[in-house]
């Protein structure tokens, strides 16, 4: 509460999860926006105070600057910081509490947001006498700036680093690169977790190669229910060489780091690569669940290639590749390939537990099961991007993917996709979908709607649909070539609803996909310099840069880069 004539400056700061239950003279409620910062004469109040490089709820950001707060001097952000261990603002203000952990998860958008300059160290907290030098340490003890800049906040994202590496030769610590564990379940199973009062997370570095759940101290060979499970707070990256001394320095791609459910390692391989390719390649026992995942705080799976995990037995029976039962979690730069599940979601399983799943920049290949080859979601608020899926298999409905909960897909490609009954896409029926720039083509179904089946909360922006489609006569679609459909200038409507700026034909692939070949990884669907759909898109219609796929930190900006990393 700030009254008038009071001056305030804001830096560098987070204000987020108060709750305020004051009326105003006419016993209304008061804005929102008071629950941040409250000026008891109003504007004249905001007049006087300044707001730079600050996460502020309510406030619209720089971008949207509500100018209630104050004056905005720049920087501004009004997004989830994403605290590790958040105190639920709801229970407030009956209930006052010491409780939550406000260090910053690894996605936070506050990390580097701040000035690059620390205010001065008034108060000595080092004890050195010099009170004109930079503040030397955030409230936890770390160092002020960890990385390019300031964190906003009070903490200065900090994180424990563990390493694995199967070739390591020395004590075996997890210490260093030398000492690496030699499994990655001894760096998951036998380190302590950290400290909840004194880093937000631990990551573990991986190094190239190849790692099975069931090795490891205290582990049963052939086990089919070993899994790598990830931890509260786990970041787990892969595609190190094993002398890195920065994330950054690593190359996924170079560097292949599988996690494998081939326990029995008997799978057929005929190319050598310790890769299963699609699901026919998986022979004898392998792991239930490559991956597992469920806790309440947020965890990263980034650079790895996940294979020949096999949920067939009961109890097992979804989720093959990647299990998630609660929880947030970030995959991001991953490969799903060659896993298979009796019931749902072959590649990877999203429950209605889970809290604000990301995947980013991953690639769904050769995975199958009943419902949704690759993917099933059924949480509200699923989102993919940057992505590819292609070549999976549902022995029922959803080749692709199978939506049971809100998923917005942006900048993906889903294609060659195959299912024996309906929608070899992507299959939904009264759930909201969104598509933002996706190709969508190729696809094959045994009975109905190859690429799409949707019901009447479905949306297409900038996209390509391919003929076979059965969606909803309520469907928008925006700048969208659709197949079959006549575009804005001779709309067919049993197609939906024309949103402006369609067109119809060939969208001018480098080389097409033809359905029956489906499944199939086959196919460029990059666009040919002569394509009529060159420059016809509408850039209002991008959606923001939710995966912050150019690593900026800015989450509200539309979306900059395409599925290649070209500008969009």
């Amino acid at each position: 509460n700030v009254d008038l004539g009071s001056r305030l400056s804001l830096k560098n700061s987070v204000i987020w999860g108060n709750r305020s239950i004051f009326v105003n003279s006419m016993d209304e409620p008061l804005p929102k926006v008071s629950e941040a910062i409250h000026h008891t004469k109003g504007t004249k109040g905001a007049e006087l105070t300044t707001i730079e490089h600050c996460l502020i709820e309510h406030s619209g950001g720089s971008a949207h600057w509500n100018p209630a707060l104050g004056v905005d001097l720049g920087g501004n952000l009004d997004t989830d910081p994403h605290f590790s261990a958040p105190f639920s603002s709801p229970s407030a203000p009956w209930r006052v509490s010491t409780g939550g952990n406000y260090r910053l998860s690894e996605n936070s958008p506050a990390i580097d947001a701040g000035t690059v300059t620390p205010p001065m160290d008034s108060a000595d907290l080092d004890g050195d006498g010099d009170v004109d030098e930079p503040l030397p340490f955030d409230l936890g003890g770390n160092d002020r700036i960890l990385g390019r800049g300031m964190d906003l906040g009070a903490y200065e994202y900090a994180y424990e680093c563990w390493f694995v590496d199967a070739k390591a030769t020395g004590d075996g610590t997890g210490l260093s690169w030398r000492d690496a564990f030699t499994s990655l379940q001894d760096a998951l199973d036998d380190s302590e977790p950290p400290d909840s009062r004194a880093a937000a997370s631990r990551e573990i570095w991986v190094a190239q190669g190849v790692y099975y759940p069931d090795e490891g101290v205290d582990r049963s060979d052939n086990d089919p229910e070993a899994t790598f499970r990830l931890r509260d707070g786990d970041a787990i990256y892969g595609g190190f060489t094993g002398e890195e001394t920065t994330r950054e320095a690593r190359d996924s791609v170079k560097n292949v780091t599988i996690l494998s459910g081939d326990i029995d390692q008997n799978d057929k391989n005929e190319d050598g690569n310790l890769i299963a390719e699609d699901t026919t390649q998986i022979d004898g026992r392998n792991s239930y669940h490559v991956v597992a995942s469920g806790g309440k705080r947020s965890a990263v799976l980034d650079g790895f290639t996940i294979t020949g995990g096999l949920a067939n037995s009961p109890g097992h029976i979804d989720g093959a590749g990647l299990y998630v039962a609660s929880g947030s979690l970030i995959i991001s730069d991953c490969v799903f390939s060659g896993n298979k599940a009796n019931n749902v979601g072959g590649a990877l399983l999203l429950s209605s537990q889970v809290d604000t799943p990301l995947v980013i920049g991953c690639r769904f290949v050769g995975n199958g099961a009943r419902l949704g080859g690759a993917i099933f979601t059924a949480f509200d608020g699923g989102f993919v991007t940057q992505s590819i899926l292609a070549g999976n298999r549902a022995e029922s409905d959803g080749g692709a993917v199978y939506v049971q909960g809100q998923t917005t897909f942006t900048n993906s490609v889903i294609s060659g996709n195959y299912s024996e009954t309906k929608a070899g896409g992507v299959f939904s029926d009264e759930h909201v979908v969104h598509f933002d720039s996706c190709t969508l083509w190729g696809n094959r179904a045994g009975e109905l709607a190859g690429d799409v089946r949707a019901g009447p909360f479905v949306s297409f922006n900038n996209c390509i649909v391919g003929l076979d489609s059965t969606l909803s006569l309520k469907a928008t679609y925006r700048h969208c070539l659709v197949e079959g459909s006549g575009g804005s200038v001779a709309w067919n409507p049993d197609y939906g609803v024309d949103g402006g700026g369609n067109l119809d034909g060939d969208p001018g692939f480098l080389m097409t996909i033809v359905p029956e070949e489906a499944p199939t990884v086959s196919g460029d669907l990059r666009l040919t310099p002569k394509s009529p759909l060159v420059d016809k898109g509408a850039i209002g219609l991008l959606p923001k840069d939710i995966g912050d796929v150019d690593g900026d930190g800015d989450t509200e900006e539309l979306l900059p880069l395409d599925l290649e990393g070209n500008a969009r």
